[in-house]
C-alpha cells in the first residue's frame, strides 16, 4: 500500500542522530550513487546549484530505491516554489536564510493544507501517487518536515531575542 509516511521526521523528533549529504551536482545518476551510500539524508541544492523542478523529478526518482531521504534547499522561502516542490513530491524542506519567526511560520505555512496553511490543492500530482495514496490529504499536513536556515547576522540576533 502506498503510504505518505515521513521516517526522516519521525527520526527527527525521536531525537535519532542522523547523517547525510549535500548535493549541488544537479545530476540523477551522482544522486542515485550518494543515495546508495548509506546516508539517512540527502540535502538537494535549489538555491546555489542549477535545479529546477526538471531537475529535481529525475533526483527523486534516483532516490527511490535508497534509504536517504531526500531533503530540498529551495532558492527561497516562496510559496508558490514550495508548494510545486511539494506537488513533485519533495516531503523535507530545508528553507534558506530565515530571519524571523515570521518568516519560518511562512515556510511551514506554505507546505500545509488549509486550515494550517495555505498550501494549494492539486488533487492528482507525483506526490499523492496521482492520486493513488489513501487519506493522502488527512495525513500529509503531519508528514512535512521543515527545517530553516539562519544565515545572517541579522537573522542571528532575530532569534537570540
Amino acid at each position: 500500500m502506498k503510504s505518505c509516511h515521513n521516517l526522516f521526521r519521525q527520526s527527527l523528533l525521536a531525537g535519532e542522530t542522523l547523517i547525510g549529504c549535500w548535493s549541488a551536482l544537479a545530476n540523477p545518476i551522482s544522486t542515485e550513487v550518494l543515495g546508495l551510500a548509506g546516508f539517512d539524508w540527502l540535502v538537494l541544492d535549489g538555491e546555489h546549484a542549477p535545479n529546477d523542478i526538471g531537475t529535481f523529478v529525475p533526483q527523486l526518482m534516483a532516490l527511490k530505491g535508497s534509504p536517504s531521504a531526500a531533503v530540498v534547499r529551495p532558492p527561497c522561502n516562496e510559496p508558490v516554489i514550495i508548494k510545486r516542490l511539494l506537488d513533485i513530491g519533495f516531503y523535507n524542506f530545508l528553507i534558506p536564510f530565515v530571519e524571523s519567526a515570521e518568516q519560518a511560520q511562512q515556510a511551514v505555512a506554505s507546505t500545509r493544507y488549509p486550515p494550517a496553511g495555505i498550501r494549494g490543492v492539486s488533487v492528482s500530482h507525483r506526490s499523492n501517487g496521482y492520486g493513488t495514496v489513501p487519506d493522502y490529504f488527512a495525513q500529509i499536513n503531519q508528514q512535512i518536515a521543515v527545517l530553516v536556515q539562519i544565515e545572517s547576522q541579522q537573522g542571528s540576533i532575530t532569534w537570540m531575542r
